[in-house]
């Protein structure tokens, strides 16, 4: 349960790129920028992992931010789906298998 993302594209002409803010969200995907106050993970790096809490729908939102602090626009994740159901197997089709009789 464990996922990985990355990220690139972000570019700051005059300062540079000093760090990224992000952010995983459960629920509909909104890539609205964050709301004052509202916790996000800070880095230097382009990547970041992420552990999954559950089943659902979750996207990601990075904000870069250049020497001055001023941030980008929020950008976002197309999101993914995770589902811990276990898969079942009703019917296996096998071609041209030939059985023998033997010990059972």
């Amino acid at each position: 349960r464990i996922y990985s993302f990355a990220w690139s594209g972000f570019f700051d002409h005059e300062t540079g790129i000093a760090f990224y803010r992000y952010r995983v969200d459960a629920g509909k995907k909104s890539c609205d920028p964050p709301a004052i106050g509202v916790a996000m993970n800070q880095t230097s790096k382009t990547w970041a992992s992420w552990t999954a809490p559950s089943s659902g729908f979750y996207h990601v939102t990075i904000v870069a931010y250049n020497q001055a602090s001023m941030p980008s626009t929020p950008v976002c994740s197309d999101g993914i789906v995770v589902d811990e159901t276990a898969p079942i197997v009703e019917q296996v089709y096998i071609d041209d298998v030939r059985v023998e009789p033997g010990l059972a």
